[in-house]
């Protein structure tokens, strides 16, 4: 289990932290081409946990959304057809905005980079 943990660290979780100028850790949430932010050692821990349960969420999330909206693009006596439509896409931009809001909360208290 050690082993998976520490390849998804290799190809997710270390592209989201650098060492700053001075040795700092600095923290990118939304890649390296957004904001970084400065990263106390005690907090980087906790930070990396709670990315990994965020991308496993996703990843959770993403299959039942694309298992539903396969269902729905293969039901054939749906009476009122758009109505499915707007409930993918709103639950498509819940699941997008719990994620950004996950994100921001995780930075909360950080100071820019």
């Amino acid at each position: 289990m050690a082993g998976i943990i520490e390849f998804f660290d290799r190809i997710y979780l270390d592209r989201k932290f650098a060492s700053g100028e001075n040795g700092a850790r600095v923290f990118f949430p939304f890649g390296r081409s957004c904001d970084g932010y400065i990263l106390p050692l005690e907090r980087e821990a906790d930070i990396r946990r709670a990315l990994r349960l965020q991308a496993i969420a996703s990843c959770v999330a993403g299959l039942l959304f694309a298992f539903f909206g396969m269902s729905m693009a293969t039901a054939r006596a749906n009476r009122w057809p758009w109505l499915d439509w707007i409930a993918l896409f709103s639950w498509f931009a819940l699941l997008a905005g719990i994620i950004i809001y996950a994100r921001f909360s995780l930075v909360r208290g950080l100071e820019r980079a």
